[in-house]
């Protein structure tokens, strides 16, 4: 007897079909699984005799069973995720299911010895496969992801708790295989961190407005214990709600990590120095997603900005740009759009400038510190340079709450899309757009005076886009002076000495010009 089934596993955020043929004939006893890379067939073996014996069936001890995995992309398989399909066709070819149980069926799952069906990644992605094969109708998952995939739309999902419930598939009790199709990800949860919360810190508070209103990278330079990742935790709460697009695309990034039944909200991501550039991008085989992908519609935080290495910053600076990170043979192109936040100390011991802990850094490491600093600062768009909250402002009152600030951030969007086209932001406007954003000739004029030689054009560019956000705040149709003022304020001020100052000649230096 023959069977066919049908199922999934995922490489990044890709699901690869595979197909299982199982022949169950008689004329001796043996159990062969070919198509699977070396290794991974005799703990398969086990794994689905015993499953087929503790869910109240039997293994055909005296037929020859052979099984044979095939990709479509003809690529050799794992063994995860193989166990369900493989333990669902021996049961069909030998007759102890019914053969319609496996009619237009795919199966995903992760099967435990003793039958129970563990959550697979990707759940959602497969689902939506399914629902574009045309010679599949459903899809049999296992519970604790089923609700995820319901998501997917022009499909039947099918929740399996064990291989003993595979017995109602094609039974009258088939609708109670079917789940509740869970909430997609959209506000901020209710109990999650606020701003209303924080205490003091208004000027980082600010700089975070700003950071999330224009899509802006911000860097938040302070002692050690200062507050930084506080502000950064809370930055999500402030963003725009999820659109539905947007809350598929968290949903399937989440799934792919095995989390798409915590997924709530814009995600964020906390990233230390020692992150290899593979875990930042993604690696393995099958591809697992980098912490920029992961990110992504969200917040990426990274701790201690001058220790990580220049070819992570430049490798995350490239994936933000462009919205996409390749990586994996073949190349996937995985989604990394995200609000970019860092924080940074004064001192490699953290202490200076704290008030109450003394520095311990000799001088000259203090300034390698801050030099290394000062340059990655220069690659940020916002650079906030804050000191602790002081005793009276942490015994006092809450400050304004996250709600108040995102409807700011709301109405700021709203201005950049009628005014660069749906869905973009200051941070993406080409330089003829920034050329363009409004700046009086006052401001235009300050702006160049303060950065007036020919390698600081990128700076201008990037103060002139966060000068144009914090008019968009304003509610002002021009960029003018005090606008800009607090744009350069935010970029300049935690980089040692006069920028104006070195001895170049600038006459030949671009400029940015004012709007008329």
């Amino acid at each position: 007897m023959h069977s066919q089934t049908t199922t999934y596993v995922l490489d990044g955020l890709r699901p690869r079909k595979v197909m299982i043929d199982v022949y169950a004939n008689t004329g001796g006893s043996a159990f062969t699984v070919y198509g699977l890379k070396p290794g991974a067939g005799l703990p398969l073996q086990a794994l689905v005799r015993g499953a087929i014996k503790s869910s109240g069936f039997t293994f055909p001890g005296d037929r020859h069973v052979s099984v044979r995995v095939s990709a479509a992309d003809g690529r050799p398989n794992g063994g995860e995720g193989m166990a369900l399909p493989i333990a669902l066709g021996i049961l069909t070819a030998t007759g102890q299911l019914g053969r319609d149980t496996l009619a237009g069926l795919a199966l995903a799952g992760n099967m435990l010895e003793d039958g129970t069906i563990a959550a697979v990644r990707g759940a959602l992605q497969m689902a939506e496969a399914v629902a574009e094969d045309p010679d599949l109708r459903s899809f049999a998952v296992a519970s604790e992801c089923a609700s995820e995939a319901a998501c997917a739309g022009g499909v039947e999902v099918l929740q399996l708790y064990s291989l003993a419930a595979t017995r109602y598939i094609s039974g009258e009790e088939r609708d109670r295989l079917h789940p509740q199709r869970r909430a997609l990800p959209s506000c901020p949860d209710l109990g999650g961190p606020d701003f209303g919360y924080l205490r003091g810190l208004g000027h980082a508070r600010r700089a975070a407005e700003i950071a999330a209103a224009g899509d802006h990278s911000l860097l938040l330079s302070a002692p050690r214990g200062a507050g930084q990742a506080a502000v950064a935790r809370r930055v999500p709460s402030i963003l725009p709600p999820l659109s539905r697009f947007e809350a598929l695309e968290v949903l399937r990034i989440a799934s792919s990590e095995g989390t798409g039944s915590a997924a709530s909200g814009r995600p964020f991501r906390s990233v230390a120095a020692t992150t290899s550039i593979a875990h930042m991008l993604g690696s393995g085989s099958p591809l697992s997603p980098g912490e920029v992908t992961l990110a992504h519609n969200g917040v990426l935080y990274l701790e201690q900005l001058e220790k990580f290495d220049i070819e992570i910053l430049r490798a995350l600076a490239a994936s933000r740009s462009g919205g996409r990170t390749f990586v994996g043979s073949p190349p996937q192109a995985l989604p990394s759009s995200f609000v970019l936040l860092a924080s940074a100390h004064h001192c490699p011991c953290g202490n200076l400038g704290s008030g109450e802990l003394s520095c311990s850094c000799a001088a000259p490491a203090v300034e390698r510190h801050l030099a290394r600093r000062d340059a990655v600062a220069e690659q940020m768009d916002l650079v906030c340079n804050f000191e602790p909250p002081s005793q009276t402002e942490l015994a006092g009152s809450g400050g304004e709450p996250s709600c108040a600030m995102r409807s700011r951030v709301l109405e700021t969007r709203a201005r950049q899309a009628a005014r660069l086209g749906d869905g973009r932001t200051n941070r993406t406007m080409t330089i003829v757009e920034t050329e363009n954003c409004g700046l009086t000739a006052g401001a235009a004029d300050a702006l160049n005076r303060a950065l007036p030689y020919p390698d600081q054009v990128g700076r201008r560019v990037r103060i002139a886009r966060v000068a144009r956000t914090i008019a968009d705040l304003a509610g002002a149709d021009q960029v003018d002076s005090f606008h800009l003022a607090e744009a350069i304020e935010l970029q300049l001020q935690p980089v040692g000495g006069d920028p104006a100052s070195r001895a170049m000649d600038p006459g030949n230096s671009p400029g940015v010009g004012p709007t008329s």
